[in-house]
């Protein structure tokens, strides 16, 4: 919902503040009193094209201001997120214009581009009158408007024939990876033939390289090791001239043993030396073993450092790890599985491509089907809805038809172009001049006309729009008396599903809104300027007065008060 519109040296206003309510508000005031500048502002912060023009003469550049409720639609939300908006409150678009033409854009204080803020623009309101935000003129729009409208009947046919499109789609994709060029399959096959013979025949482990730069250190430092483990062996075995500590812990445990019979504390320490006489002499073994079976390998050392140099390169060449260069391999045997059998997988795809061409020929036959019936309920519902709105000659029709393509789906007139939802093309078409062939909406000459179009559609078709604001400008041209009642009657009907904003000339029409907005131009030292009243139940009454044209007559008065009290009546 539309909150708040903040004008400022827009036109021939200086600074304005407007605040919107619920339901229908209608705009009403004389002719040339600035109506029309709200929606030209409402346009322009929406994201349609700058004019300087509408820079107030004098002022260093215009700017709007205006602010929506919290989105609950999933097309606004979208759009939102899109622009980095935070959905969980109040959107407010900014839009500044210099006079030099520079135009700024803003959501929720965020710099965006013209054309984001004009989708999210698009999805928050639907703009009819003689301005671009018209959802109906936007042929595009058309087939979502029926399918919406048929939705128990086309919402799951169309459903199913997507999830088949992005089969196929995945499965088309595919097939062109698999029918690249015969050349690049075997200048590819025989690159993978070499990656994978180069790691398999290597045959590498994860963990050789830790266990090769350990025997690399032992080969490299053999004469070394080899002196330090005869020096410790010497130290605890001793020799003819110098006792070891073997000796000295069996002359220690000898003394202690000898006498523990005169102080039996002492039996614990022999022991102890007993003990550490075993691990002395199992030690003294281990290192004399260890010395015997130290390698002097330069051979060894050279195969060592070569290998080492093989696992580098191939790091090099595959991944940073030896466990990244087995899984390159394995992957890339996998490819060359892949090539090599090509053609049977190739043949498996084509296969199933086709079998999925039939069955979404199927389905978009029995969608085209399904779309044929809802337009002839849509026709009818709209023809009846314009006859109320004062068009009783309008002929409106929806053209569903399919374009032929030799690539296309199998079609009972030949093979037709298709897309995710199916092979229709929907466009609206009306003629409002008896013997007058229907043609395309967007041919119509008159704003009230394609504004009264798109009330009867959006009243015939409940569940097809969640655009939160609708917008009408001369819905109301050239009608009057019963025409006019239908119009604000149908305008109260919309006005229960989203927020409607109305320019209008008809007290009839005004009588039923639920909020009323008087506009007027007023002059201050020769300057223009535009002020907007909400007005109260009394100065409704005196609006519908002067638009019924009898201020200070007694029976416009009367006629006034009844059409107030009427309006009061059809808005409970």
């Amino acid at each position: 919902m539309l909150v708040r519109l903040w004008i400022e040296d827009f036109a021939i206003v200086d600074r304005l503040d407007v605040t919107f309510g619920g339901g229908l508000n209608v705009l009403t005031g004389e002719t040339g009193a600035g109506k029309s500048i709200l929606l030209d502002a409402l346009n322009t912060v929406l994201g349609e094209r700058a004019d300087v023009a509408l820079v107030r003469s004098g002022a260093p550049g215009l700017r709007v201001c205006a602010e929506f409720e919290a989105p609950s639609s999933p097309e606004v939300r979208e759009a939102a997120h899109e622009l980095g908006a935070d959905t969980t409150e109040s959107l407010i678009l900014d839009r500044s214009i210099s006079a030099a033409g520079r135009s700024t854009c803003r959501v929720n204080g965020r710099p965006a581009n013209v054309s984001m803020v004009r989708r999210l623009g698009e999805a928050l309101v639907d703009l009819h009158g003689q301005h671009e935000h018209q959802s109906l003129l936007r042929v595009a729009t058309h087939l979502e408007y029926l399918d919406a409208y048929g939705a128990d009947a086309i919402g799951s046919l169309r459903a199913g024939f997507a999830a088949r499109y992005a089969e196929w789609t995945a499965l088309r994709d595919q097939r062109e990876r698999l029918l690249v060029s015969e050349r690049e399959r075997r200048q590819r096959a025989d690159l993978l033939r070499f990656q994978v013979q180069e790691i398999e025949s290597a045959q590498v482990s994860a963990d050789e390289e830790t266990e090769l730069l350990a025997r690399r250190d032992r080969l490299a430092h053999a004469e070394r090791l080899q002196q330090a483990a005869t020096a410790a062996h010497a130290a605890l075995t001793g020799d003819e001239a110098t006792p070891g500590a073997e000796a000295d812990l069996g002359r220690a445990a000898a003394q202690l043993r000898a006498v523990c019979a005169h102080d039996p504390s002492l039996q614990e320490w022999a022991v102890a030396l007993e003990q550490a006489l075993i691990q002395v002499e199992e030690a003294a073994r281990a290192i004399a073993d260890y010395r015997d079976r130290l390698e002097f390998d330069p051979e060894g050392l050279d195969a060592c450092e070569a290998r080492l140099r093989r696992l580098a390169d191939l790091r090099r060449k595959y991944g940073d790890s030896l466990a990244d260069v087995i899984a390159f391999g394995e992957s890339a045997a996998e490819e060359l599985r892949q090539i090599e059998n090509a053609d049977e997988a190739r043949g498996e795809i084509e296969s199933r491509i086709e079998e999925l061409r039939e069955r979404m020929a199927a389905d978009a036959a029995e969608l085209s089907a399904a779309r044929e019936c809802a337009a002839r309920r849509l026709e009818a519902a709209v023809v009846a809805n314009l006859n109320a709105l004062g068009m009783a000659h309008a002929d409106f029709r929806v053209a569903v038809e399919q374009v032929g393509d030799p690539e296309g789906l199998p079609g009972a007139t030949g093979p037709l172009a298709f897309g995710p939802t199916g092979t229709d093309r929907v466009q609206f078409l009306i003629s409002n001049t008896p013997g007058e062939p229907p043609r395309p909406l967007a041919r119509i000459a008159s704003g009230g006309e394609i504004s009264r179009t798109m009330l009867a559609l959006k009243c015939a078709a409940a569940c097809v729009d969640q655009v939160p604001v609708v917008v009408f400008d001369e819905v109301d041209a050239g009608l009057g008396g019963r025409a006019a009642q239908a119009v604000g009657e149908h305008l109260l009907r919309l006005a229960e599903r989203c927020q409607v904003i109305c320019v209008t000339h008809s007290p009839l029409i005004a009588a039923v809104a639920h909020t009323h907005l008087s506009i007027e131009k007023t002059e201050t030292e020769g300057r223009a300027s535009v002020r907007v009243r909400v007005l109260s139940p009394a100065g409704r009454v005196s609006e519908l007065e002067r638009m019924l044209g009898g201020t200070g007559d007694r029976a416009a008065a009367e006629h006034a008060r009844e059409l107030a009290k009427r309006g009061a009546a059809l808005r409970r």
